[in-house]
């Protein structure tokens, strides 16, 4: 899922991961719940745009158009958002993406954020592993700075731990998945 961000002159930047902003002029937006019922300020859900600039639907995919586009006008684009305090759109990821750890869903597109914030990684990617006691353990995928110090597995960590709202009791950083030393990478 690609995201942009519509602000205007005089608006205040926030400078966070999820805000997106409000909808462009001639869109419509609403945050649904599995049954489609629409939530308040503050509630997760399912984005839906209604617009003049939307296509009509998907060429010979009878599944996919009925999935997406809903009798009323509406499009599921399959994004989880919730609306803060201001009005704003703030986007958490694609619901296909979500990593189920523990009871915890979470969004890849809000870990590759922060973690490629991290001295000397150059890009990453994340995906859930299987996991017999966690249902999904999270890998990242590194990919470093070849002009730079190589950054180790321990400075990741100790980044992630002070820089990622996992640090509570259900997720553990005194080890990483076996896949994660398989997939340290230098770029070329």
């Amino acid at each position: 899922m690609a995201t942009c961000r519509f602000t205007s002159p005089n608006e205040e930047f926030d400078d966070c991961f999820s805000v997106c902003g409000w909808p462009m002029p001639g869109a419509q937006i609403k945050v649904v719940d599995n049954l489609m019922h629409e939530l308040s300020v503050g509630h997760i859900g399912e984005i839906l745009l209604k617009s003049s600039q939307v296509c009509s639907g998907y060429i010979n995919n009878i599944k996919a158009n009925a999935n997406t586009f809903l009798s009323d006008g509406w499009v599921r684009l399959g994004g989880r958002i919730f609306y803060n305090s201001k009005g704003q759109i703030c986007v958490l990821g694609s619901g296909k993406n979500a990593i189920m750890h523990g009871g915890l869903v979470v969004y890849p597109e809000q870990l590759e954020f922060r973690i490629q914030r991290c001295p000397g990684v150059a890009g990453t990617t994340t995906a859930g592993v299987p996991n017999a006691k966690r249902y999904e353990e999270i890998c990242a995928l590194l990919v470093r700075y070849p002009e730079m110090e190589a950054v180790t597995e321990e400075q990741v960590r100790h980044f992630c731990s002070k820089h990622l709202f996992l640090n509570d009791d259900s997720v553990e950083f005194n080890h990483l998945p076996k896949y994660y030393n398989l997939w340290m990478l230098y770029q070329y």
